[in-house]
């Protein structure tokens, strides 16, 4: 999960909520470690990008993301 700025203490708040119901994750604090991390994401794994602004262009943004995780959540290869 990646998030910068006033986005990444609900990133971060997220993974935690993902761990406690058993599911692997991780919440980098720094670009660094963001860009770290996403090299290293394979076929199975799944990014997600936390944004609070308030943007249309950034909400479809993360419509569409949303969209296509429940549809690999739900129709598992």
């Amino acid at each position: 999960m990646v998030a910068n700025g006033g986005s990444l203490a609900p990133a971060q708040s997220l993974a935690l909520r993902f761990l406690a119901a058993g599911v692997g994750w991780e919440a980098p604090s720094d670009i660094v470690s963001q860009h770290i991390t996403a090299k290293l994401l394979s076929a199975g794994d799944v990014c997600i990008a936390v944004s609070t602004a308030d943007s249309p262009e950034i909400e479809r943004a993360q419509s569409a993301v949303f969209e296509e995780v429940l549809h690999m959540v739900e129709n598992p290869e």
